[in-house]
């Protein structure tokens, strides 16, 4: 330490009082650290700059009238200068690299607001400063003031008139329609722009159907083309958009399967000389002005079942989003959580249908839409929409639209708000009406329908007119003409478990 201390100016000397001011300037100088290091660097080289020049000018000395110098003193002349240079430039790029006050701008604009730009106001205000050339009487400063004013506030209202036009600016509209087909898929989005994208076309059977809608809009192309996977109740119709369509890009995930169904839409895709995009997380589509998707999922090339391959997409419109899930199960809902997505959405389509193989707690918590919509078909195999997943979205205050009871749904974005053609469904709704023929069955009927207004958040289960047992809703030994009823109820009712579908317990 001690030989150190030998080569630090202050310590070499081994004076006290030096020692000292050395410890005290160095420790000073730390502090500047918290301006930049050009402070520091220029505050801690202006004793050795100093000290140095001292040198630079004692260094010359005359020898027959000629100016010489010592050469061991030259290269610390040399040395002092670009010190000098050096810290001084380090120490000005420190200062400039605070933020500038701007009071006086600030006053110079608000100066600029309040001053008249009409002629006759400013020749009013040069008179007045002319007391020789108009007389002093209170009737003329009282018009000068009021053409003042005036002048002001018209300039302050125009100026706020354009700043709100600015903000309120209304982004074109954005048009999804939920195309009712039956127990499938298939969404168009629609900008005011004339920009369409369609996700999914529905069954194979759904072609004419799907044909005469977007006939009936006047479209003739599909800029964007998903097919969120290759199951028939979403590609089915593919292959007829692509014949009858101008297509631009296709996307679809990394996934075939050996169908029938599949093939088609292979065979339209090349007679047309197009060629697929993969789909996956991460891929950002700019499909108009203010309006942009990102995919989610799939976030793997490697699935045991093909609904995880589903296209999962975002769309943003302005302040509005959306959450397109196709047939994704919970394997992908929980991956896209572990990434950290941000799946907050306005509106979701509930993925596959409403199965209860998807919208888990967490998702639905993640997403936490206002609005969902389930395509779904009536009276379908599947039990699709699962109570449980309905009850789930209902104890999230969340409203669900049905295309099995209310058809296709148009939801409209203005980059604010979003609006639905339909009115919301109610969960109770979730099996065909049971007609009934006496006053006693209807008096019976109506007693359930209560109760399972009022239990919607405990277990429900089914039972039929005549039979003696409760089911679960996938029950095979379950009728159409299933009534909902609580757990609870069934129970007080004398109604026993059906061995066969193992109810809740």
């Amino acid at each position: 330490m001690k030989n150190i201390l030998n080569f630090v100016p202050g310590f070499r000397s081994k004076k006290k009082w030096k020692m000292i001011i050395a410890s005290i300037y160095y420790f000073l100088s730390l502090i500047m650290l918290l301006d930049g290091v050009g402070t520091f660097l220029f505050f801690i080289s202006i004793p050795i700059i100093i000290f140095n020049f001292i040198k630079f000018f004692t260094c010359f000395k005359f020898n027959n009238k000629k100016l010489d110098y010592k050469d061991n003193m030259a290269t610390t002349a040399m040395i002092s200068l670009v010190l000098l240079l050096v810290f001084t430039r380090l120490f000005i790029y420190g200062l400039q690299s605070f933020p500038a006050e701007d009071t006086n701008q600030n006053k110079i604009q608000s100066s600029s607001v309040l001053t008249p730009t009409h002629s006759s106001s400013n020749s009013s205000l040069a008179a007045v400063d002319k007391p020789n050339t108009v007389p002093n009487n209170s009737k003329n400063t009282e018009n000068i003031k009021q053409n003042f004013t005036s002048d002001t506030n018209q300039e302050i209202s125009s100026i706020n008139k354009n700043t709100s036009n600015e903000n309120e600016e209304p982004l074109a509209k954005l048009k999804i329609h939920f195309i009712d087909v039956g127990q499938a898929d298939c969404i168009l989005i629609q900008s005011e722009t004339g920009k369409t994208m369609l996700i999914d076309a529905g069954n194979n059977n759904d072609a004419d159907l799907i044909y005469s809608y977007l006939d009936s809009l006047n479209i003739k192309k599909i800029d964007f083309l998903i097919g969120t996977h290759p199951h028939e109740d979403h590609i089915g119709s593919l292959d007829m958009v692509i014949n009858n369509f101008d297509i631009g890009t296709i996307y679809m995930p990394k996934v075939s399967t050996n169908t029938k169904t599949f093939e088609d839409v292979l065979l339209s895709i090349k007679k047309k000389n197009l060629s697929i995009n993969t789909a996956l997380a991460g891929i950002n589509i700019n499909i108009d002005k203010n309006l942009n998707a990102e995919i989610l999922a799939p976030n793997s090339t490697n699935y045991d079942d093909l609904n995880n391959y589903s296209v999962v997409m975002k769309l943003k419109h302005g302040n509005n989003s959306f959450l397109f899930a196709g047939d994704a199960e919970d394997i992908s809902e929980n991956e896209m959580l572990a990434k950290g997505y941000d799946l907050k959405s306005d509106l979701l389509k509930v993925g596959h249908h409403g199965s209860d193989s998807s919208s888990t707690e967490e998702f639905i918590n993640s997403v936490s839409p206002k609005y969902a919509i389930i395509s779904v078909g009536r009276d379908n195999n599947y039990g699709h929409p699962s109570d449980t997943v309905l009850h789930r979205l209902s104890a999230h205050n969340i409203d669900i639209y049905r295309t099995d009871e209310i058809g296709t749904i148009i939801a409209t974005s203005d980059g604010k708000n979003i609006t639905i053609d339909k009115n919301s469904t109610e969960i109770k709704i979730n099996a065909p009406p049971v007609e009934n023929t006496s006053s006693n069955n209807v008096k019976s009927t109506q007693q359930v329908d209560n109760t399972n207004t009022t239990t919607n958040q405990g277990i429900t289960v089914y039972i039929t007119k005549t039979g003696s047992k409760y089911h679960i809703s996938s029950c095979s030994s379950l009728r159409k003409s299933k009534i909902p009823i609580s757990l609870k109820d069934a129970k007080v009712r004398g109604y026993g478990a059906c061995k066969k579908c193992h109810p809740p317990r």
